[in-house]
């Protein structure tokens, strides 16, 4: 009879175990799903401000007449693509698109969904320029009231040490894709 009993007690002490675990698992999951809900609606907040998020491509470090650089900028009123010559800033086409309030939330909701904010810690490079000298450099920035919120780095070396922490490809294909005809404007390019 006392075996009995211990084997009752053990069981109703796990199955109690096995019901506290299992509602502190689901109610840790709803937290973190709501703190994750709560920063995206933050960030898409964004849509109807002046905020404005940019990408940047610098090209493989080349002679002053080879080297490009495409700029993707990126607010609720219209896109900018800049595509640069050389090293001086020497814009030669500079094309605006017209964008909506509703357009810029579906953007910054995807880039938010795929890392866009986040960063790495493992970097110290202030100026990444030259780390991938045969490779593209890709700067990303998001700008509100001449604030930086996100200023972050990736290549396309392998072992660069970017402190860029979303999903490179995705990323790029979101920004390139807010231009009509991108294909266009850069398959000439030296990228």
């Amino acid at each position: 009879m006392m075996s009995y009993t211990r084997s009752l007690l053990v069981l109703l002490f796990t199955l109690a175990l096995v019901i506290v675990t299992i509602v502190l698992f689901f109610s840790n999951n709803s937290t973190n799903k709501s703190q994750y809900n709560t920063k995206l609606n933050n960030f898409a907040n964004y849509s109807n401000t002046s905020a404005l998020a940019t990408l940047d491509i610098n090209g493989p470090i080349t002679s002053q007449s080879t080297h490009n650089e495409v700029k993707i900028i990126v607010s609720n009123l219209d896109v900018n693509l800049q595509i640069i010559k050389g090293y001086d800033n020497d814009i030669v086409i500079n094309q605006v698109f017209p964008n909506s309030q509703r357009s810029y939330d579906a953007f910054l909701r995807s880039i938010y969904l795929n890392g866009f904010t986040l960063k790495t810690n493992k970097n110290t490079v202030n100026n990444p320029v030259g780390l991938c000298a045969t490779g593209d450099l890709y700067n990303f920035y998001f700008i509100f009231n001449s604030n930086n919120i996100v200023n972050t780095w990736q290549s396309s070396c392998n072992g660069s040490n970017s402190n860029f922490g979303g999903n490179l490809s995705v990323i790029l294909s979101l920004f390139q894709s807010q231009v009509p005809s991108y294909n266009n404007y850069t398959n000439n390019l030296n990228l």
